[in-house]
This record gives C-alpha cells, sequence and structure tokens, in this order.
C-alpha cells in the first residue's frame, strides 16, 4: 500500500489502545503520561493558584515596587541635577565667548526682577526678563544662550513666576543690580571720598575686566575698605534660585538639589554648593 493511501487514523501515534470503544482508567493514565511528555499537560483544578499563594505574590510585587520606586526617583533627581550643571556649564562657555569678543570684559547685565527691590524688599518674580533689553538672555542669546539653557529640570522659583508661562529662567545672575535700587558699573565701586560701596562688593556681570580676582572688605583704621584679591574665591557669576521663606524670626530656605544648588563660579567651573546665606532674598 502506498503512503497516501493510507488514512489519517493510520497516521496518529499509537498510544497502546484500541481505536474503537470507551478507553478504561489505565488507557487514560497512559494517555495523561504521553501528553505530558509531549509537554501538553492538561488542566486539571488542583493546579490552580489558592488565594494564598496569590496573596503572596502580590505581596511580593508589592515589596518590588517599594524598593524600585525610590531608587528610580533618585536617579531621576540625580540626572536632572547633572542637566543643571551642564547648562551652567555652557553658560561659562557662552561668557567667555563674549569676553573674547568684547575685549576682555563681561557683559553688563541688568535684571528687571530687581527692579522693585528698593520699594519692595524683594524681587519681582512676575516679570517677564526678556522684555528688559539688557537682562541676560537678551544680552547673551547672540552667543547661543536660550530659555532651555537657562531652565533648571529641578527648579523651585521661576521667572516668569504666572503659573500657566513656561519658564524663561531659573537662575540668577551676578547683575550690575544693587540692594539700593541702583545700576552701577565697576567703576563706581570706589567712592570719591575713599569709602567702599559694600552693596556692590559681589557683582562681576557689570561690564568688569574678566579676571580670577575679588573683593573683601575688611576693618582698617576703625572703616572698612575694599581689599582686591586675587583667585576665584566663593562668589559667583550664575547659581540656581534658593526659594526663602520667613516665619517670625525663622528663615527657611528651600534649594532644587536636596537642599544643595548649583552655581557657576568665576572660573566658570561648577560647584555644588549648600550654605543658607545664599537665600534669594536681595540682589
Amino acid at each position: 500500500m502506498r503512503p497516501s493511501d493510507r488514512s489519517p487514523q493510520s497516521r496518529v501515534p499509537r498510544l497502546g489502545i484500541p481505536s474503537r470503544g470507551r478507553p478504561d482508567s489505565s488507557q487514560v493514565a497512559q494517555i495523561t503520561e504521553r501528553t505530558t511528555a509531549w509537554g501538553t499537560k492538561p488542566w486539571h483544578p488542583d493546579s490552580a493558584f489558592t488565594l494564598i499563594e496569590l496573596l503572596v505574590v502580590i505581596g511580593i510585587i508589592g515589596v518590588l515596587v517599594g524598593i524600585t520606586v525610590p531608587a528610580t526617583s533618585a536617579i531621576r533627581r540625580q540626572a536632572q541635577k547633572c542637566v543643571c550643571a551642564s547648562n551652567l556649564r555652557q553658560v561659562g562657555n557662552s561668557l567667555l565667548m563674549y569676553v573674547q569678543d568684547h575685549k576682555g570684559r563681561l557683559p553688563y547685565v541688568v535684571e528687571p526682577m530687581w527692579s522693585t527691590y528698593a520699594a519692595t524688599g524683594r524681587p519681582d518674580l512676575s516679570i517677564d526678563p526678556r522684555t528688559d533689553p539688557r537682562s541676560f538672555i537678551n544680552v547673551m542669546r547672540p552667543y547661543g544662550v536660550s530659555e532651555e539653557l537657562l531652565t533648571c529640570p529641578s527648579y523651585v522659583l521661576k521667572t516668569p513666576s504666572a503659573v500657566e508661562l513656561p519658564p524663561v529662567q531659573t537662575y540668577r545672575f551676578s547683575s550690575a543690580n544693587n540692594a539700593d535700587g541702583a545700576i552701577r558699573t565697576i567703576d563706581y565701586f570706589f567712592r570719591i571720598a575713599g569709602s567702599v560701596d559694600y552693596k556692590f562688593s559681589m557683582k562681576y556681570l557689570n561690564g568688569r575686566r574678566y579676571g580670577l580676582d575679588y573683593v573683601m572688605l575688611e576693618q582698617r583704621d576703625n572703616s572698612l575698605v575694599g581689599v582686591f584679591y586675587r583667585g576665584v574665591g566663593h562668589f559667583y557669576l550664575a547659581r540656581d534660585f534658593v526659594a526663602s521663606k520667613t516665619t517670625g524670626i525663622r528663615t527657611t530656605y528651600t534649594p532644587p538639589h536636596n537642599k544643595q544648588f548649583n552655581q557657576l563660579r568665576v572660573d566658570m567651573s561648577v560647584s555644588l554648593e549648600k550654605d543658607e546665606d545664599f537665600g534669594f532674598t536681595s540682589p
């Protein structure tokens, strides 16, 4: 007989039982054993999950979620801190390009949010810095500075402050603004009488010549005098906004990076700082 003449039944694997009639219990066991060997074990009610087993599995999943979610949040915060530091490094590179194009001088920057400080004692974050052509973003835009570059992913304050508006700037700069509301350049540092205008001692983005030097106030002959030093000092060119809140006589600060903030130093390096004296309280 040719292979094509065989019936479909003849091609079924033989299990050692007759092709007709009802199989007895031994034959059913044989079928189950062969079927299991072929990888198709039939379902049986006893093989289902019990309620206790299901609860144990749910509990294990809950524990794993409790472990991984904080770790994921920590990784996200670390990534945001790195993005912020990268933004400030790019700002530093842009400032160096500006210095090269302007005979070694830093830009003259005026931040409009300090325009009402003399009268109110606090910055006005509702002002869009793009409204003043002397603001950092407008002065430095030809050198690659943009709204995205001036936005920290973890910011706690922004300008403009309106919730419905996207942030334009979340960093503060060592601008020419002063606590008394005046806008001064480096040439006004020493008054004609020889006394020091101490409110201006920490300013850099005021058109001064770029260099690793700074001024410290020291007591000399019962008066404060400004003494120039070489080096970086602890001053900054740009840094994160740090929110501050005063309740009674106590002031609390909220930096954006787990009680720390990023800072662009005078040598264009970026450091992670933790200093409660750097609250966003004055220019």
